[in-house]
């Protein structure tokens, strides 16, 4: 966005958003064990998916296409073109496995216990 190559609209809340959910990560990790620890993880890994639904959504509404709704000066076409195309096609996904392989071991009780020294 500061190279003037994406738009306010998208590239503002997408990157706040990982910004703040990746700052926040060792925080909740560390905290995980405690007793309010299992909620505070499950909302910060529900926080972190709409973050990277709202990133989707807006760059696809931001983009030359069927689903374009905003018509922004510039467009998020950038997105489709290496390298920032890693993005979308790579890192979103990943990051949304992790969040929900996480949701799932939070909500089944399924992680190895603290080892005893």
């Amino acid at each position: 966005m500061a190279q003037g190559r994406l738009p306010a609209l998208f590239a503002l809340p997408a990157g706040i958003g990982d910004i703040l959910v990746a700052a926040t990560a060792p925080w909740v990790a560390r905290s995980a064990d405690a007793p309010s620890g299992r909620r505070r993880a499950i909302i910060w890994n529900v926080l972190g998916l709409t973050d990277l639904v709202v990133a989707i959504v807006l760059g696809v509404m931001t983009n030359p296409g069927p689903a374009h709704v905003f018509d922004t000066v510039p467009n998020s076409a950038a997105m489709a073109h290496f390298p920032m195309a890693l993005i979308p096609t790579f890192f979103v996904p990943l990051a949304m496995t992790l969040h929900v392989v996480s949701l799932w071991q939070l909500l089944r009780g399924s992680w190895a216990p603290a080892a005893k020294v």
